[in-house]
């Protein structure tokens, strides 16, 4: 039976700090006097990220000290290896700015990526590593590297090389899967984060997750008894455990392998998580561009985006749609559209929160968040969810409008 692994209680000891090894923050800039050999693991989890830079606990998060326990093992068997690694810690967990000023990200979760020194994608796994599972998920990494050093491989060449890596390692219905997903890659060509758009590449990992995410519910269900969706905690406690979600890992890889891990961490992430990561101590420059110019002495209207597995469902809904109070919807949507306005991530509203030090809203309603309104002359944002009475937002928002400036 598979036990959870627990995180330290908050105060003990912070990992690394005597011990020999150090943690760096995510995708810290990395000299090009580094050894091409050396591979940066990154951990990421799902601690409560933060503004502030240089926290403590940027020390691998809630894991950090079970990690670097098993890292230390692993090193002992692989001396060598203790100093090509470098370890990155991203604590990407919902700020308590958006969950109403205290921790409520549940149940503790972490990924580890495995990246060059140009931070491409070698190999990930879901949970904690102990020192075989991490011993296992480096080798996969550097035979991935060395496929592409060797430079008489496609890319197409290498996917299926690591697929049939992958096939030797799953059961027969994810080998059926994996088969069907590689004469799909056949028919749509590969993914190309150097070619493509960010957004198309996340679209194909969004769309490569909905074909493996049935196979891999099924899959649990049968390993761990699970039955109903009021099973959905209990897995949650079972992904920390690596072998859990380790076949949908092995699935994912061949097609995501030798992607830019600054750019596409985060949708990977959200396809385990279910909701977009908020990294900790962002800089302005990187998110907040979509910001730049909007004047806090007039209505706001904040559009957020869904999670990615749902931005293929239009909103406002279109007219046929079974969603009640359709034509309510697109007036809402209307007349949020009026004034100022702004489609904008969770990361970027964590910091526009932080940045008009408004006070904490949580965003964890029974439904999705659609829309966030910052009144000029109000402290306290409105919002919006997409079960609540649309007639009610209509009239907050006309209150809101009307409304004298100050």
């Amino acid at each position: 039976m598979l036990l959870p692994i627990v995180a330290p209680a908050m105060g003990d000891e912070v990992v690394g700090a005597g011990t020999g090894i150090s943690w760096q923050p995510a995708f810290e800039p990395i000299s090009g006097s580094t050894s091409d050999d050396s591979l940066v693991l990154l951990m990421v989890t799902n601690d409560p990220s933060s503004t502030e830079v240089g926290s403590p606990s940027d020390d691998g998060g809630w894991c950090g000290e079970v990690f670097v326990d098993a890292f230390r093992d692993m090193c002992s068997r692989r001396p060598e290896l203790q100093n090509k690694i470098r370890l990155q810690s991203c604590l990407a967990g919902l700020p308590i700015e958006l969950t109403g000023g205290k921790p409520g990200n549940g149940t503790a979760r972490s990924i580890l990526f495995v990246g060059d020194n140009q931070y491409r994608l070698l190999s990930f796994v879901v949970g904690v590593p102990d020192s075989s599972e991490l011993m296992t998920l480096i080798e996969d990494a550097q035979e991935y590297r060395s496929m592409r050093e060797i430079g008489t491989l496609t890319d197409r060449e290498i996917k299926v090389k690591l697929s049939r890596r992958s096939r030797e390692r799953l059961t027969r219905n994810w080998r059926e899967v994996l088969d069907e997903n590689l004469i799909a890659m056949d028919v749509e060509e590969a993914m190309d984060s150097t070619t493509e758009s960010v957004a198309t590449v996340i679209e194909r990992v969004s769309v490569l997750n909905e074909r493996f995410r049935d196979v891999y519910l099924s899959d649990v269900r049968l390993r761990f008894g699970l039955n109903d969706a009021s099973d959905a905690a209990r897995l949650t406690t079972l992904e920390q455990h690596v072998q859990t979600c380790r076949p949908w890992c092995e699935a994912m890889t061949p097609f995501v392998a030798g992607l830019d891990l600054q750019k596409f961490w985060s949708p990977i992430t959200e396809s385990v998580w279910g909701i977009m990561p908020v990294r900790s101590a962002v800089d302005v420059a990187e998110v907040g561009q979509p910001l730049v110019g909007l004047d806090s002495d007039e209505l706001l209207v904040l559009s957020i985006q869904p999670p990615n597995s749902q931005r293929h469902i239009p909103w406002p809904p279109h007219r046929d749609s079974t969603l009640p109070l359709i034509d309510v919807w697109h007036r809402v949507d209307t007349m949020a559209r009026s004034g100022q306005y702004q489609e904008i991530n969770l990361q970027q509203l964590a910091l526009i929160m932080s940045l008009r030090n408004l006070p904490p809203i949580d965003i964890r309603g029974s439904s999705l968040i659609r829309y966030v309104a910052l009144p000029p002359d109000k402290n306290k944002p409105l919002l919006v969810f997409q079960s609540d009475p649309p007639g009610r937002v209509v009239a907050s928002l006309k209150r809101f409008q009307n409304r004298p400036p100050n």
